[in-house]
């Protein structure tokens, strides 16, 4: 008996010490699409149940969800006229990757905006900064992108929950390649803890 209850409790602490050791990491970011003069917005959750091994789900607005070229033709006594017309709608995407991480390099893989996607980072200064590249949508449907959607960037944290981002977006199609510019903001849930317990102190 005396056995069998303290296998139980050493199980016990392995399974709180897994979960004290599990951080849960919540992102809100939006950009500026230079070349479309659009913005895109981003949700985040990341679960890291290791320091090397970590989890990223999310949802995206993305403002050229889908590019289409409607032609229409109309026919009169003097003649047919043609007139094509872009339409852009705009979509939720999704993105559910697995990530791994070496020293300072990241690598990631799994889904990127309802597509098939990876990608890689490099962490430097301490994490305060991290360069990232990205590609996904290997079909190539969307109008005038022939192919892969190829990301480059940087983050940089200007506080310790507030970074902002610059980079290259679409560079491998020259029709929608561009800069964008953006900010967001990334909490831990020991944050969120904190946060709260000051707004209930205060009431």
């Amino acid at each position: 008996l005396y056995e069998s209850i303290n296998k139980a409790a050493e199980g016990l602490d392995r399974t709180i010490g897994a979960i004290d050791r599990f951080k849960t990491f919540i992102t809100f970011q939006s950009d500026y699409l230079m070349r479309q003069g659009d913005g895109k917005g981003a949700f985040y959750v990341t679960l890291q149940p290791k320091p090397d091994k970590y989890y990223i789900l999310g949802v995206v607005g993305d403002p050229l969800g889908r590019v289409s070229t409607k032609e229409t033709i109309t026919s009169t006594p003097t003649g047919t006229t043609k007139i094509k017309k872009k339409e852009i709608e705009k979509e939720i995407e999704f993105t559910a990757q697995f990530a791994k991480r070496f020293d300072n390099t990241g690598l990631r893989i799994g889904v990127t905006e309802s597509t098939f996607g990876a990608g890689a980072d490099y962490f430097f200064k301490n994490d305060k900064a991290r360069a990232s590249i990205d590609i996904w949508d290997f079909s190539n449907d969307e109008e005038d992108s022939k192919n892969p959607h190829l990301k480059v960037g940087v983050d940089y944290y200007v506080f310790k929950n507030l970074f902002v981002s610059a980079g290259a977006d679409n560079i491998l199609n020259k029709k929608k390649a561009g800069g964008y510019v953006g900010a967001g903001i990334r909490f831990e849930d020991e944050d969120f803890k904190y946060l709260f317990g000051n707004i209930s102190r205060l009431r």
